[in-house]
């Protein structure tokens, strides 16, 4: 029994057919033949690795929109030089808040059809501190006694956060400290602190 082409032969690409001939010969020389088609079939998925987890800093509205990671994919397939890449959520969906964790889901797909998907969590993180402006370097006056009591500054600074909208100004040293004596310099630190 002789097959045509030999066996081995290497058959290439997705849908390729190749006809097949095996010829049987007796001892008396007699000869039958029977032709049939092999066709070749990718059924390997492509090979697809997600990044790890991520933090995402939210912005100036403590937002954040979803960047593209499938245009970016770690992409391989064995006869699709270039695998199709779907993100869900799509691309810029909004996302809002401290904290606030999201599943992004990567499916390759070539030519043939074959998936492959992975996955991974994006994490939202409020890494912009509150925002407010110190009060200018001033004078105080001293009492009967040469001595002056520090104000609240705290409770007098506006202060601003992009995801806090209750930030505090906590003063340093506290509000009633005692200086004393003409000409004594104080600095006074105000640090703003958001929920997060």
């Amino acid at each position: 029994l002789v097959q045509d082409p030999a066996p081995g032969t290497t058959i290439g690409g997705h849908t390729t057919s190749q006809v097949m001939t095996l010829t049987a010969t007796d001892a008396a020389g007699n000869v039958s033949e029977c032709t049939f088609v092999v066709t070749a079939m990718d059924q390997t998925p492509p090979t697809l690795t997600c990044p790890g987890s991520q933090e995402i800093s939210l912005d100036e509205n403590c937002e954040i929109l979803v960047p593209d990671y499938a245009a970016g994919a770690d992409v391989m397939d064995n006869c699709d030089p270039d695998p199709f890449v779907l993100q869900d959520p799509a691309p810029g969906q909004l996302l809002y808040g401290h904290n606030t964790s999201l599943t992004v889901t990567l499916t390759a797909m070539d030519s043939a059809g074959n998936t492959s998907v992975c996955n991974f969590v994006l994490t939202t993180k409020d890494t912009t501190p509150p925002d407010f402006v110190c009060p200018e370097d001033h004078e105080v006056p001293l009492d009967e006694y040469c001595q002056a009591a520090i104000q609240d500054y705290a409770a007098i600074t506006v202060v601003t956060d992009n995801c806090d909208p209750e930030p505090i100004v906590v003063q340093d040293p506290a509000p009633g400290t005692i200086i004393e004596g003409h000409g004594t310099t104080q600095v006074i630190t105000l640090t703003g602190i958001d929920v997060h």
